[in-house]
This record gives structure tokens, C-alpha cells and sequence, in this order.
């Protein structure tokens, strides 16, 4: 939903932006901004904020986390293996040493 924005309303838009792909721990110039930022509402006078279709900025960007189009452009989930499974660490030896595999 692309309305018009003043300097200003579009400044506030993109600082709100950048805070919440950082609060997820995506870059800056991540896929999905641009949807953020056309379906971005400016709202309020003394408080303002910003929304996307009535929620919130990291409500929407956890959305788009399982949506089909956007999915590949987030980082997959790291593999746990328990620390007590002798047989799934050895297993799982390389991946642990590389970073892909994690120890919980």
C-alpha cells in the first residue's frame, strides 16, 4: 500500500525499518525491505510509529519468514544435536566443526 509521504514521514519510515530488520538480524538491504517499506503505514502525531497492515514491523517480518516467495532469503535454522547423544555427535562430528551443527 504505497501512499504519499512526506520527507520527513518517509525518514521516520526508514529508521523504523532498519530497527527492526536489526532487531531480527537481517542486513539492511535484506530482500524484504522493500515490502516493508511499500506496505509501511506512517500513524499517530505525538507518538508515531509505524505499521504494516495494522501490525507491527517484526510481526510482518516473521510472516514473511514462512511465506514461499521469501523464505530462501533467511538463513535456515542451525542442526541440534544433544550433548548426551554420543552416537548423533560423532555422526554429526563434521557439520559441529564447520558451524553448520550445533551442540545443545
Amino acid at each position: 500500500m504505497t501512499q504519499q509521504r512526506s520527507t520527513v514521514q518517509q525518514n521516520f519510515i526508514n529508521g523504523e525499518i532498519e530497527r527492526a530488520l536489526s532487531r531480527a538480524g537481517l542486513p539492511h538491504n535484506h530482500a524484504i525491505r522493500r515490502v516493508l517499506d511499500s506496505e509501511a503505514q506512517f500513524i499517530g502525531v505525538r507518538n508515531a510509529g509505524v505499521n504494516c497492515n495494522g501490525e507491527s514491523l517484526d510481526s510482518r517480518i516473521k510472516e514473511l519468514q514462512n511465506n514461499p516467495e521469501y523464505k530462501h532469503t533467511f538463513t535456515q535454522p542451525l542442526t541440534k544435536v544433544a550433548k548426551n547423544d554420543i552416537r548423533e555427535l560423532t555422526k554429526n562430528f563434521d557439520a559441529i566443526a564447520a558451524g553448520t551443527a550445533v551442540v545443545d
